[in-house]
């Protein structure tokens, strides 16, 4: 019986610390996605990514039922020409990374249905760290 309640003690005294050590949930504000028509093959998404927490955290996937893929993406003019390549997401420690139009964007590809004004688009995203969180889009222009 002492044992059972030293180990108990134990691993309640250990609790703490290792929530303690556990990275911070990102937060994400302003989930927007632009609505696509019947048969429009891609869309973009835009968000802000806000890290509280002392580590940095590296955004490893994005998925989606409405779509075949997501990808970051990344546009920059060159000459006059506007260019997009995939690219890798790390939210520094306390700190922010925004998604928006002319800029880092999530590019959703091969969409499987319409997205209309109004629509609700749930995707999902997954960091190195932590668990990964549902986020709900907000379909507008």
């Amino acid at each position: 019986m002492k044992t059972a309640a030293f180990a108990l003690v134990a691993l309640l005294l250990a609790a703490p610390t290792v929530a303690a050590s556990r990275p911070a949930v990102v937060a994400v504000r302003d989930p927007v996605i632009r609505p696509a028509v019947t048969g429009q093959p891609v869309t973009a998404a835009y968000m802000t990514l806000v890290n509280p927490g002392a580590e940095s955290l590296k955004l490893t996937a994005v998925t989606c039922g409405c779509a075949g893929m997501v990808e970051p993406h990344e546009s920059t003019m060159a000459g006059g020409v506007l260019r997009m390549r995939s690219a890798a997401v790390t939210v520094p420690p306390h700190g922010a990374i925004s998604f928006q139009p002319g800029g880092l964007h999530l590019m959703v590809m091969d969409l499987k249905r319409a997205i209309r004004p109004g629509d609700q688009v749930p995707m999902r995203l997954s960091f190195d760290h932590g668990s990964p969180v549902i986020v709900s889009f907000a379909a507008r222009k």
